[in-house]
């Protein structure tokens, strides 16, 4: 019976049930680890295998020896190859998410940003976005494919218009009141964030749409299904909840609210899931909290990661779990030698710090096992998928900042 495990993006085996228990002993091997045995269809974890909690069977001989022709001498016969389970290749194993870029290109691209964005007085800002989106997503691998992001610069800036249409007139006339009819200029700032409040549902539905409608991979589309009655409903009992009991409903609704999002989430025509819990998160909080107050914000950055971790591994696909290994001091290390070298270098070195940062966020994540990409069909595009929320956030942006921030 030979049994391969799968740990560290790579397949180990084949093994016997004999040493599985061995290394079950010294610790190498866990019972939750991810395992296959021949003849059995599918994957199982090591505690389930049969015949682990029997005794061991009688020792096997060795296989018998065998004469090579060419020198006369004994050798052990080869032992027959095992062919891997399907969809599982051997370079991945245990498929990890790999950012590729390089903070040489990363500069060129921005200097041309800054550059252009100068000279077009702002307007070539929304095709700067838009490659640097291009340039992350296509540097962004996992299983030897890249990510690709579609949205033009035009489609952005399109977008920012629309936003401006719709906020700018009230806005204007809010100012216009408040200023010559009420004669307190400061109420004016005050309405306009209260609107802008009750919208930030409708921009972050919208944003998440657009984005996932406009990035693919192995050329076919994500897209969101979730519908935006559903996600002011959401908010409206989230805020009121967390209000009411002073801030402890808030694991619930940030669990809700993650549940909504990647549980509308496809690749093609497969459907992401989540798996958390308030209950689980609710400790989380108090102890983040409470330790990153006592520590000067120092412990947010443990706490983030705690977040991110919880929020990886409780997502899935093809029922396949992700795994999110990012610790507190990989955050705290690298967000301090970012804000160092940009400090030092009066931002120069920028490109070459968030590159390494990248680097690290994606290493640290993986699937537990390959998926099934035969399985995965293109699905019809989301054509309903508008830049208007992200115009709708560069708008108000905009506007907040001519009202003094």
């Amino acid at each position: 019976m030979n049994i391969f495990i799968y740990r560290s993006g790579a397949p180990e085996g084949p093994l016997g049930i004999e040493e599985i228990r061995n290394r079950l002993v010294e610790g190498s091997l866990s019972l939750e680890d991810t395992a296959w045995m021949e003849g059995h269809e599918g994957y199982l974890k090591v505690k389930d295998l049969p015949g682990l909690k029997r005794p061991a069977a009688p020792p096997v001989l060795p296989p018998p020896l065998v004469v090579d022709s060419r020198w006369g001498s004994p050798r052990s016969a080869a032992p027959p190859v095992v062919p891997l389970p399907p969809m599982v290749d051997s370079r991945w194993g245990s498929p990890r998410l790999q950012y590729e870029g390089e903070g040489g290109e990363f500069f060129k691209l921005n200097l041309v940003n800054i550059l252009l964005t100068l000279v077009t007085f702002g307007i070539y800002a929304f095709w700067a976005k838009a490659k640097v989106f291009q340039f992350h997503w296509r540097n962004t691998r996992f299983m030897e494919e890249t990510l690709d992001y579609h949205a033009t610069g035009k489609e952005l800036f399109v977008g920012f218009l629309k936003g401006m249409l719709l906020l700018a007139p009230p806005a204007a006339a809010l100012w216009w009141f408040a200023l010559y009819v009420v004669g307190v200029p400061q109420l004016m700032a005050l309405v306009f964030y209260f609107s802008v409040l009750c919208i930030l549902p409708f921009i972050a539905f919208a944003k998440w749409k657009f984005l996932l409608a406009r990035t693919s991979w192995r050329n076919i589309r994500m897209q969101f299904t979730g519908r935006l009655g559903e996600c002011y409903l959401l908010h409206l009992k989230g805020l009121f909840l967390t209000g009411f009991t002073l801030g402890f409903y808030y694991p619930w609704f940030r669990a809700e609210l993650d549940r909504y999002l990647i549980g509308n989430t496809f690749y093609g025509t497969e459907r992401f899931g989540y798996h958390g819990k308030g209950g689980d998160l609710l400790p989380k909080y108090v102890l983040g909290v409470l330790l990153s107050v006592l520590t000067f914000g120092i412990y947010a950055f443990w706490f983030q990661a705690d977040l991110l971790r919880y929020k990886w591994d409780n997502t899935s696909v093809q029922g396949i779990r992700f795994r999110n290994t990012i610790a507190g001091g990989d955050l705290f290390g690298h967000v301090l030698l970012l804000y160092i070298t940009i400090y030092f270098t009066l931002g120069i070195a920028f490109p070459w710090a968030m590159v390494v940062f990248l680097k690290m966020k994606a290493s640290r994540l993986s699937l537990m096992e390959a998926p099934d990409l035969g399985a995965v069909a293109a699905a019809m595009r989301d054509r309903k998928a508008s830049s208007i929320g992200d115009g709708l956030g560069e708008a108000a942006e905009a506007i907040g900042d001519f009202l003094g921030g």
